[in-house]
Formats: structure tokens, C-alpha cells, sequence
């Protein structure tokens, strides 16, 4: 965990506190605070809220939809707006009902965490990491000979030091040279020992491209570099210096036959210390890129160039810009890099299968293990990050967007002065989700709703939430896949499915009443909820007279239930 914090001007960095962040593994995101919840009051005044006549609270033992609604299908929709973890058990079920169908045949389980997670899946956890905004006219690769890095002038070919990650708490200084020169960035690499990384594989003016044509855009919608606070221990970045790229062995840990594992890239803040007490702060804006991963999948780092960026990004609007005062969750600051990936994913020419959007499948199967802070924490300490957390909190980031303002929404959530919950809470009244015009919003509410995605997947209900619609018609913008379909999602594109299912992870699509994905429950079904978990379970369709529900409440206060009418 690490703490931010700030004081008078002209502000320290902290940097005792700053430092902390090696010992904790240099990555942007890889710490925060356990948030707390909203209040259980909050939580259900906005459950509340989030009702509407095709989406009901379930707030008696016993409920009856009248004739009315006869041929809608019905879910029922659970969430865990705490910060608990909630047991199968607890988190209430469908006990019985009456009407003109029979019940289909049911599989009632209770699926809790495997607790025995560390190595299982054997992959690395590891991963990379339409608005009416102006933007200025993308600017091509320079094809000047020389740059300028802080006040001091390099051309193609010159060396420099660098401290690089040679293992995960470990920076050593190693020389670095500039192989390519962009209109925002410079590209330096240091060569590696092992005989099976070729530089020759490497195209570094690519990477520098690529990174060119994202960043006007990127920095029109997370925001901007440059700081507006002046800080005592902090580089200063003006709009003329470029960003950092080294390409390098990350760790150490590249293996010939490892050809889709280890550290992609990272951002840390601790490079952007000006301090003797930072004995390994390389003192400019920089990004770390593997050069193992850099020669066997380029389109892979051209995505990552964009997430870490969008670390840097966070960093100086929500930690430098504002007086949020503490270390935002891992979750928030995900969420807003793998939406970089998909927003920017057109621009730099990326495809599907190396963007954000590989990662529907965890969210398809496994929206129970939420995305919030406790996710985060669980599936780190357990050896298995880069699977739900990813995957959940990529998810419920794009749902956002696709349902609550598009690209603008985003841009308020990564630029106002709030962060986490408080972030997308402001950002939604900002854009008139408020009381006053009778559609409010905050972020209980929108999560409230997140599970109408999993029984809309296709799109085909107007009045429900779903990832498959439209959301960018601007020629400023080129997203990847405007519309995302969670139907579309397949197993045998999910190389981890087998053994989710085997190890108890997950349960098999054939146990599952849609028999596809994303993942719809029997009624009777009970999983666990991680905190800001969902799951989905059918119901069937009204009968012709209506449908009569008993219900056996959650025993918390921090679950809502809902039944969806489609």
C-alpha cells in the first residue's frame, strides 16, 4: 500500500513514503487501500434507485408480477456492494414459484474460492498492462536526428544510463541506447545476454509511431503530463520533453519457450523523483517495455505503451493534480489503463487478441469475484492476478462507458478531483445524472445494474443495459470494437477454461443454464460474492396470468436483489 501525500507549497513528494513503492514491486496499480464500502444505507437507498419497471428491487420474501408482464423472461440479478466477502450461502435464492411454465430442471451449488490457487493455472499473472473533445492534428514519427531529453540534446545512437528492473525489488544502473526518435517519445534499449532476444527482431520506430499517433488523443481524454502543482522534489515536465521508453529484459525473466508470460511493461512514480534520497530514480517521465514480448508479439506492447501511459497519465492528475491524499486502489487505476487499451486500440492498429478486450472471458464466467479492492488483494496474494481482477474490472469499466456518457464519462472520471467510487459518482452528475432531472446515477446504482450486461449480452433489449451498443460516432475516434458483444465470447478462445473447471474455480458451461457464455445461473444457484461481485440466474418466462415468487433474502445487508424483465 502506499500513501501520497501532500503538503503546502512548495510540496515534498514524501519521498521515504514515495520509495516504499520497490519494495512493493515498481508497478503502477500494485497497491492501495482496502476501500470501504458504502454505507448499507447508501447502498440500498441506491439499490432503491436503480429499481425501475423492468428491473425490481427484491425486497419481500414474496413477489408477484402480475399479467402485465406475461412473456418477458425473467432474472434474477444479484449484487455485493460491500466490502465483505459474502458465502454461497448467505446471499439469498429463489426457494419457489407459480405460474403457467414448468420450472426448468435445476442444478443448485454452492461454489466457494478455491483456496488452494498459487501456481494453478500455471501462467503468469502478469498483465500489460465519441466526444466532442478538441484535439489538436496527430503528429507522425520526427524524422529529425536529434531530440531533446530534459535540456540535453541526443541523436540516434547515443548511450545513456538507466536504472532498469533486473528482478522485481531490484534496480540496477545498465547502459541504454536511443534507437528511435517520435514526436513524443524516445526509445532507448539495452541488450540483453541471452542469445534468443535479437534486437534485429525489434522495430523500434514502430513502437515509436505508434505511440505518437495515440498521445494527443490520450492526453485530450486522461488528461494531461504536465502537472499544475509545483512540487520541491518532483522533475518538472514541459510539453517539449518526451516520454521515456526502455526496452529491456524486465526481471530478467525471459525464457526461450515463455513466449506469452512475464511483466509486459510498467510505470513507476519513483522515476519521477528528484532527490539524492532516490538513489534509483531515473528523474524523467518513463516506461518500462519488455524486449522478449517487444519481438515475439509487437502488437502486444503497442497495447501496453498505451495502458502504462495511461498509469503515468493517473498518476499526475489524480496524485500530483489534486489533494486526494492517499494511494488510489489498484481496480480504478486498471480500470481506467485497459480502456485506454480498447478506446485507442483503432489508432495504433492492435488487434482484438492483444488488446483488453481477451480479458470479457474472466468477467463471462466469473463476475462473482467482483473487481474491487478485497479481488485485487485476494487473487495477488494467491499468485493469480491478471485473471478476475483484470477481467471484471476491465469489464464493469467498459460497461460504463458503453451505457453512461460514452468517451466523456471517462474523460470526467480519469480528470475531476475525486478518485475510485467518488470518481465515477461525480463524473456521472457532471454529465446530468442527477436527481433533479429524474435520472440519477452514482456508483452504487450503476453497479446495481452491471449484471443486466450478462442477460442483455446481444443487445436485443432496448431498455437494459448491454456492452452491445454504439458509442462512438466521431471521426475523432477509431475504438477497436465499438460494440461488444458478450455472447460472441467463446471457450476455445479462453486457454484457461479447462482448468478453472477442474480446480473448482469456475463451474462447466454444461452446468450452467444457458450452456454458454456469459455465464446465466439456474434459479436455485448460490456462488460466492466477492465484494462488487454479481451473478445472473434465470427465471424463465412470465406465465400468462403473471408469476408468484418466494425468495429467501440474503442474510446481508450489503447484497441487493433484483428481478430483470427482458
Amino acid at each position: 500500500m502506499a500513501f501520497y501525500g501532500r503538503i503546502e507549497m512548495k510540496k515534498s513528494f514524501l519521498l521515504s513514503i514515495l520509495l516504499a513503492l520497490l519494495a512493493l514491486g515498481l508497478f503502477s496499480g500494485c497497491e492501495g487501500l482496502l476501500n470501504q464500502s458504502p454505507k448499507t444505507q447508501t447502498f440500498f437507498d441506491s439499490a432503491k434507485k436503480a429499481a425501475g419497471e423492468n428491473y425490481i428491487l427484491v425486497d419481500s420474501p414474496s413477489m408477484t408480477l402480475g399479467a402485465e408482464h406475461a412473456g418477458k423472461t425473467a432474472y434474477l440479478v444479484k449484487v455485493n456492494g460491500g466490502s465483505s466477502v459474502q458465502n454461497a450461502k448467505d446471499t439469498g435464492r429463489l426457494k419457489s414459484m407459480a405460474r403457467d411454465a414448468v420450472l426448468e430442471d435445476d442444478f443448485s451449488a454452492e461454489l466457494e474460492p478455491n483456496e488452494n490457487l498459487r501456481g494453478l493455472l500455471g501462467i503468469s499473472g502478469k498483465p500489460i498492462e465519441n466526444v466532442d473533445i478538441p484535439f489538436g492534428a496527430v503528429q507522425n514519427i520526427s524524422r529529425d536526428s536529434t531530440a531533446v531529453f530534459g535540456d540535453t540534446i541526443y541523436k540516434l545512437g547515443d548511450k545513456r544510463k538507466f536504472f532498469v528492473a533486473i528482478a522485481e525489488k531490484t534496480r540496477e544502473q545498465r547502459t541504454a541506447t536511443l534507437k528511435a526518435i517520435g514526436s513524443h517519445c524516445l526509445i532507448w534499449y539495452v541488450p540483453s545476454q541471452k542469445s534468443f532476444i535479437h534486437e534485429s527482431e525489434m522495430d523500434f520506430s514502430k513502437l515509436a509511431k505508434k505511440f505518437d499517433s495515440a498521445y494527443d488523443i490520450e492526453t485530450a481524454i486522461f488528461g494531461l503530463n504536465e502537472a499544475t502543482v509545483d512540487y520541491s522534489d518532483v522533475i518538472s515536465v514541459r510539453s517539449k520533453d518526451k516520454v521515456n521508453f526502455i526496452v529491456y529484459d524486465i526481471f530478467s525473466d525471459a525464457e526461450e519457450s515463455l513466449k506469452k508470460s512475464g511483466v509486459f511493461g510498467f510505470f513507476t512514480p519513483l522515476d519521477l523523483v528528484a532527490s539524492d534520497s532516490a538513489k534509483t530514480s531515473n528523474r524523467s517521465q518513463l516506461l518500462n517495455i519488455d524486449s522478449w514480448l517487444f519481438q515475439n508479439n509487437p502488437e502486444l506492447i503497442y497495447s501496453t505503451a498505451v495502458h502504462e501511459f495511461q498509469h503515468l497519465l493517473n498518476f499526475v492528475q489524480k496524485n500530483m493534480n489534486t489533494e486526494i491524499g492517499s494511494g488510489m486502489s489498484v481496480w480504478f487505476q486498471e480500470m481506467l489503463s485497459t480502456l485506454s487499451e480498447e478506446i485507442l486500440g483503432g489508432t495504433i492498429g492492435t488487434t482484438l487478441d492483444d488488446s483488453a478486450y481477451i480479458r470479457l472471458p474472466w468477467f463471462a464466467t466469473g463476475g462473482f469475484y467482483g473487481f474491487g479492492s478485497y479481488s485485487w488483494n485476494y487473487f495477488a496474494e494467491h499468485d493469480f492476478s491478471g485473471t478476475f481482477d483484470y477481467g471484471n474490472t476491465y469489464t464493469f469499466g467498459t460497461y460504463l462507458m458503453h451505457n453512461y456518457g460514452g468517451i466523456p464519462l471517462i474523460h470526467e472520471i480519469a480528470t475531476n478531483s475525486e478518485y475510485e467510487e467518488k470518481a465515477i459518482s461525480e463524473a456521472l452528475k457532471t454529465l446530468g445524472y442527477t436527481e433533479e432531472n429524474g435520472r440519477y446515477e452514482d456508483f452504487s446504482t450503476v453497479l446495481c445494474k452491471f449484471g443486466q450486461i450478462v442477460a442483455n449480452a446481444d443487445g436485443a433489449a432496448k431498455n437494459i443495459n448491454t456492452l452491445n451498443k454504439s458509442i462512438a460516432k466521431d471521426s475523432n475516434y477509431n475504438i477497436l470494437v465499438n460494440k461488444l458483444d458478450l455472447s460472441k465470447v467463446k471457450k476455445d478462445s479462453f486457454s484457461s477454461y479447462k482448468q478453472l473447471v477442474r480446480n473448482g474455480i469456475i463451474p462447466a458451461q454444461e452446468e450452467t443454464q444457458n450452456k454458454d457464455f456469459p455465464y446465466i445461473l439456474y434459479a436455485k444457484d448460490r456462488v460466492i460474492l466477492l465484494p462488487y461481485g454479481i451473478s445472473v440466474h434465470y427465471l424463465g418466462k412470465i406465465g400468462a396470468n403473471g408469476s408468484s415468487y418466494d425468495f429467501e433474502l440474503p442474510a446481508s445487508s450489503d447484497i441487493a436483489m433484483f428481478i430483470l424483465l427482458k
